[in-house]
């Protein structure tokens, strides 16, 4: 079974004050992608990143993450990883397909015109297969609804 670390936003967790397990996936209590090693193979959920349709939305949270992000691809020159994006099982599937890849591009989008190389980023979009919590339930849907940093390289 593939690893999956869950990076929260620095905000929810200073509120809460803890870290949590949720259906395997491993949270990280202070949301600093660059300060772990991600193997070749894992994964890691991207959680904070907020989108409106299929463009970034920019808010504090999503900023900080893609930072985060920016800084562990910086700090790794050799990593190159795959950016998949998911969507819940509601509506037409290769709508969510569609979705999904153009919310991968985007993540891949802001990296590259941050510095990031464009060979060491991969965008992929899955729609609404693989999910990780049943779509039965609102709360369910948004887990589903995620953007995951794959480690290839």
């Amino acid at each position: 079974m593939k690893s999956i670390l869950s990076i929260f936003s620095a905000v929810f967790l200073l509120a809460f004050g803890l870290a949590k397990e949720s259906l395997g996936s491993k949270r990280i209590k202070n949301a600093q992608l660059d300060i772990y090693k991600v193997e070749i193979g894992e994964t890691v959920i991207l959680d904070g990143l907020d989108f409106e349709a299929e463009r970034l939305k920019s808010t504090e949270v999503s900023e900080m993450v893609l930072k985060n992000l920016m800084r562990y691809l910086n700090s790794n020159p050799k990593v190159e990883v795959e950016i998949r994006a998911y969507t819940d099982n509601i509506g037409d599937e290769y709508k969510n397909l569609r979705l999904s890849q153009n919310r991968a591009d985007a993540v891949k989008i802001w990296l590259i015109k941050h510095g990031i190389p464009s060979f060491r980023i991969d965008a992929k979009g899955y729609g609404s297969v693989d999910p990780i919590a049943p779509n039965s339930t609102p709360e369910g849907r948004a887990q589903n609804r995620r953007i995951e940093l794959y480690r290839t390289k």
